[in-house]
């Protein structure tokens, strides 16, 4: 029995030195499998399982991108809608950009410098660090390469690349309630900034209210003699559903651009967001869903600022107390038509809104589809007075708390609160509308020129009255 037990602990020590000496070699292999200084890419590895690496969590904080550019970090989720890089996010930055800058020169053949990266994406995945990166060289004809460099954790980097068509014609596909003001608002602002700069675009509208679509075309026929070759058309609806909205096969669609970016309600970008649709969808492969910045009222906003932005180019702006990131719907998408056809294959007729938000479950879904959701400082929403009285009880009251969101900052609603608690003129008509001054005194006047006229109409009477008396 005692030779038994000394035989179990002999077989029990061996197996552990064993094991010991199983994790001590498996250490030093990952660590000499890190170290290696050339960084593998398609080419030389098998990556299909690296290439559409998913979210921790889909449609959750962790699923949107950080998009940033030379000087500021825009985060859905960082309480500020925009904010200046920090010294260590540079240093970092700077050094991503080196390494693929040196991978792409020394491994593929391009002549690659770290200015050469216009802008940078990242997010955290399921197993580490995600960047996404685009080059632009002159050569290249403003860019026409994307690479996804993966930093997966205890493993090797990643490098993925991804062409795109930088001349590819985009669709504009959007729903409308008629002839609206921002609906003019938004055509006087395609015409004037956005097809100066880029024209390869077309614009389809789909208008809920068919009494007005004659008025709308006349409108756009009126803005846009300067541009006949620009293709429009104008699509009388009674009901907006996916598949009335988006004819997939027709040639007269396919003649309006390959790449469809459609909205839920009139938006307004500036030109380089058309540029960054297009860096962001390759056909069968990759699609784009914006985050927009939703401006706030900014009659409400100007309150606690001394200049009022009053034309639109300039209220197009990224910051705190201009607006918000309407990060908690799925409001915009941009693919190509034949990917928005393999999304929609399943889709009942609805509303563009959850037609869109079912696209991107599907597209998440999809195994050789990637999909990009980050916030976009070129894309916005206007601020417009919606009632919410249609809505059902339900939505009710979401639909006031997202029209107060919409109204201004919390800040600037306290100091307006404030403002009415202590009786005190929020609009400033006496005390910084100067201008209006004038109408104080006229009216004053007017008031007194009406009591005189009164007091002699009165006294003519009298006096005749006192005449007829006497005559008597």
């Amino acid at each position: 029995m005692q030779q038994m037990q000394i035989r179990w602990s002999t077989v029990i020590g061996c197996f552990g030195i064993l094991c010991g000496l199983i994790f001590i070699v498996s250490l030093l292999r990952t660590g000499s499998h890190d170290a290696r200084p050339n960084l593998p890419t398609a080419r030389a590895q098998n990556l299909s399982s690296h290439s559409f690496l998913k979210s921790v969590v889909p449609f959750s904080e962790d699923s949107n991108f950080r998009y940033l550019d030379e000087h500021n970090v825009y985060d859905v989720y960082n309480g500020e809608p925009s904010r200046n890089l920090t010294v260590s996010e540079r240093t970092w930055l700077t050094k991503v950009k080196e390494e693929t800058a040196r991978h792409l020169t020394s491994s593929e053949g391009y002549t690659v410098t770290p200015e050469d990266i216009i802008n940078t994406r990242y997010r955290w995945v399921s197993t580490g660090l995600e960047f996404d990166l685009v080059l632009n060289r002159p050569e290249w004809s403003r860019g026409d390469l994307r690479v996804t460099l993966f930093q997966p954790l205890g493993q090797p980097h990643i490098v993925r690349f991804l062409a795109y068509d930088p001349q590819a014609k985009i669709n504009l596909v959007m729903s409308v309630a008629g002839l609206t003001p921002i609906l003019e608002m938004f055509i006087n602002h395609l015409v004037d900034q956005v097809l100066p700069q880029d024209s390869s675009i077309s614009l389809s509208l789909y208008n809920l209210q068919p009494v007005t679509s004659h008025m709308i075309k006349i409108l756009l026929e009126t803005k846009l003699k300067n541009y006949p070759d620009f293709k429009w058309q104008v699509v009388s609806v009674e009901t907006v559903g996916i598949p009335m909205l988006i004819p997939l096969d027709g040639a007269a669609e396919k003649d309006l651009g390959d790449v469809v970016f459609l909205v839920s309600k009139e938006v307004f970008l500036r030109d380089e967001f058309l540029l960054r649709c297009r860096e962001n969808v390759v056909q069968g492969v990759q699609v784009y869903f914006p985050v927009p910045f939703t401006l706030h009222d900014s009659t409400l906003t100007h309150m606690t600022t001394d200049s009022v932005a009053t034309f639109l180019p300039e209220k197009l702006k990224v910051n705190k107390l201009s607006g918000y990131w309407h990060h908690r719907t799925i409001d915009a998408a941009c693919l190509y038509r034949s990917d928005l056809a393999a999304l929609t294959t399943s889709l009942d007729s609805g509303s563009v809104e959850g037609a869109l938000a079912t696209m991107f479950k599907n597209a998440n879904q999809m195994e050789n589809m990637k999909v990009v959701r980050a916030p976009d400082p070129s894309l916005f929403h206007i601020h417009h007075d919606h009632s919410c009285s249609k809505e059902s009880n339900k939505a009710r009251a979401a639909c006031y708390i997202e029209l107060v969101k919409e109204m201004s900052l919390q800040e600037v609603l306290r100091f307006a609160l404030l403002m009415l608690n202590r009786s005190v003129d929020l609009e400033g008509i006496l005390s910084k509308r100067y201008e209006l001054l004038w109408m104080v005194s006229a009216l004053v006047f007017c008031m007194v020129i009406s009591v005189a006229c009164n007091c002699l109409q009165a006294a003519l009477l009298f006096r005749s009255v006192r005449k007829r008396g006497l005559g008597g």
